[in-house]
């Protein structure tokens, strides 16, 4: 949709301008995305490490119920 309106409504100087707006837009959600994995990092793989040793207990206690260990 936007490739419509930027050929068919910009041109010249403008569609430049517009190209290069929406190029600086997209670096910056790039980079910020960058920055918010690097920090979120760390509690996302402490979260999946406590759940994946959880579930490990559970099944061990179920295994020592049904006689399975």
């Amino acid at each position: 949709m936007l490739t419509y309106v930027a050929k068919e409504l910009l041109s010249g100087v403008r569609l430049e301008v517009f190209e290069a707006v929406t190029s600086l837009i997209a670096v910056c959600m790039v980079t910020w995305m960058i920055f918010w994995m690097r920090r979120s990092a760390r509690t996302i793989k402490s979260e999946l490490t406590g759940k994946r040793a959880a579930i490990s207990v559970r099944s061990e206690g179920f295994e020592d119920a049904a006689g399975r260990g």
